[in-house]
């Protein structure tokens, strides 16, 4: 319903420069994280740069969002009410946008992560909670890296989810360890650590 075309052009500016080699706060200013760039470049390199990269990103990401509160409302819910939180998703989450936004982004590996959970507790074994925890901790980094308030407070509300939970130690453990391998290849991709934090707390905060 609406295009906002200084933030939404920034984005696909940033994106096609993304896509076409140069990198984030070395190449040019960016003031938010990298993730919501490259998962846009990623459907660049998939269908080019254009209206159907676009769409195919609203498509693949909607349709995974769907697909997750789905499954989490069947395990829950009567099938009734898990039909309706679907349908409800249909219509909340990229239908007002309609254009590859960090908000939806961030979003996106939040709900992922706390749908993994939300099907996964209580967790049996230790193993079982170590990668519960590790799948969290990478989600919930490229969580934060696509928008940072947004990012937090899914990684709080993981950490108490962990907390609570059987195993709890191994399941905090591999949670720490998720994050913080996630957001080492992060760096590691973005090239400067310490432009990121100039560009994205510093000067924008």
């Amino acid at each position: 319903r609406t295009l906002n075309f200084f933030v939404m052009g920034c984005f696909v500016d940033a994106s096609w420069r993304v896509f076409r080699g140069q990198r984030p706060y070395l190449d040019f200013i960016y003031t938010t994280g990298p993730v919501h760039l490259y998962m846009n470049a990623f459907f660049f390199l998939l269908f080019g740069f254009g209206k159907w990269a676009i769409l195919a990103h609203l498509v693949a990401v909607h349709s995974t969002v769907i697909a997750v509160t789905y499954a989490v409302g069947r395990r829950y819910l009567p099938l009734w009410a898990a039909f309706l939180a679907a349908l409800l998703t249909t219509a909340c989450f990229y239908w007002p946008i309609s254009h590859p936004w960090y908000d939806q982004s961030a979003h996106f590996w939040g709900i992922l992560g706390a749908g993994w959970l939300a099907l996964r507790l209580p967790l049996s074994g230790k193993r079982e909670a170590w990668w519960s925890g590790v799948f969290a901790g990478v989600t919930v980094v490229l969580s934060f890296m696509s928008k940072t308030n947004v990012g937090a407070a899914y990684g709080a509300a993981f950490f108490f989810a962990l907390a609570g939970a059987e195993r709890k130690w191994q399941a905090l453990a591999g949670y720490a360890a998720g994050a913080v391998g996630a957001a080492g290849l992060l760096m590691l991709i973005v090239g400067s650590p310490r432009a990121y934090m100039d560009q994205v707390f510093s000067a924008y905060g």
